[in-house]
């Protein structure tokens, strides 16, 4: 994290002559009162990260509002415990607890606030025994996740309200996975594709720093986040490292809000046995022009949800839920 956040800082230095002068409009949340709660500048960073529209979002991202199919119907040959017909994660009422840290750097002009959560839920399958059977019967399999995720701020001023002296200008992505012991895979890889040529490749989610191209304090750098128009094509490859040998499932998920997402399973492009237990497969959007992946009509600030699970979280019972997703944060303009 200290390389790249090194980098950041440097990037944000140049951009440090525009702070003076600018207006609060400018720089912050033009906001008459702070929040209850928000009693100083720790608890004011607090309630920013948690309330940015990014941080938000994850959770529409990764949860279902119902058991679906979303291109995830048709497995070919199935020789399982569980025939799957629809699945979706469900979170427990009450089921995420939040960590927030806040680390205000040497200088008091950037600060680094870090979201861990801790998630409890249940994974649901709507199976059936035998292929014929029109009767559908219900698994369930608890989950334990972590997520991480850093949001960098910088100082816009010294005095007035709380929440208008800092501003958030930059996010690494998401990074969640179940818990040990069922944790059996992770993302190791994933690579955003953009309609001009140019792309994002990303190795280590919560240390890669996306700066906000839409604020005042921001100057020009190739990791920004990853900016869209409604109908551009949505392109990706994912390399996972799994412990399954019988595959995995990958899916590109987006989350608007409770009324509009989707889930579309990746295709599998190359395995490798790693001779130790575990494989290292690489996954991608279809390359098929039926069922290319395209950008949604809704603008706003979002998640592209790579969700890879093992093949025995969806089709063994009992085996354990045991998944790794991140979160690339995008927005529609």
């Amino acid at each position: 994290m200290k390389k790249s956040l090194i980098q950041l800082l440097m990037v944000l230095a140049v951009s440090g002559l525009f702070v003076v002068g600018c207006k609060k409009s400018d720089q912050g949340p033009d906001v008459q009162a702070d929040p209850p709660g928000v009693t100083n500048e720790t608890t004011a960073l607090t309630y920013a990260a948690t309330i940015d529209a990014f941080v938000q979002n994850d959770q529409v991202t990764f949860v279902d509002q119902a058991v679906e199919n979303s291109n995830i119907s048709t497995f070919g040959k199935v020789d399982s415990a569980i025939i799957p017909v629809r699945w979706g994660r469900f979170i427990n009422p009450g089921g995420i607890t939040r960590t927030v840290t806040v680390t205000v750097l040497p200088g008091d002009t950037i600060a680094v606030v870090n979201v861990q959560r801790e998630v409890l839920g249940n994974f649901a399958i709507l199976a059936k025994s035998n292929p014929t059977d029109t009767v559908f019967y219900l698994i369930q399999k608890p989950f334990h996740d972590h997520t991480n995720r850093n949001v960098v701020f910088k100082r816009a001023m010294r005095t007035g309200l709380f929440m208008g002296r800092w501003v958030p200008v930059a996010t690494s992505l998401v990074d969640g996975a179940t818990v040990p012991p069922d944790h059996k895979i992770s993302l190791t890889r994933v690579a955003v594709y953009y309609p001009n040529g140019d792309s994002l490749v990303v190795t280590h989610p919560d240390t890669t720093f996306l700066l906000y191209r839409w604020t005042r304090l921001f100057v020009p750098s190739r990791k920004d986040v990853p900016e869209f128009t409604p109908g551009d094509r949505v392109n990706i490859q994912v390399t996972v490292l799994s412990k399954d040998a019988t595959g995995d499932l990958v899916a590109l998920r987006y989350g608007v809000n409770a009324m509009h997402h989707k889930r579309a399973l990746l295709d599998l492009l190359s395995e490798v046995n790693n001779g130790d237990g575990t494989y290292t497969r690489v996954y991608e959007t279809s390359r098929n022009p039926a069922r290319f992946l395209f950008m949604h009509y809704h603008t706003g600030w979002f998640h592209m949800g790579i969700d890879a699970i093992t093949k025995e979280t969806l089709l063994e019972n009992p085996a354990p839920y045991s998944a790794s997703w991140w979160g690339v944060p995008y927005r529609v303009f």
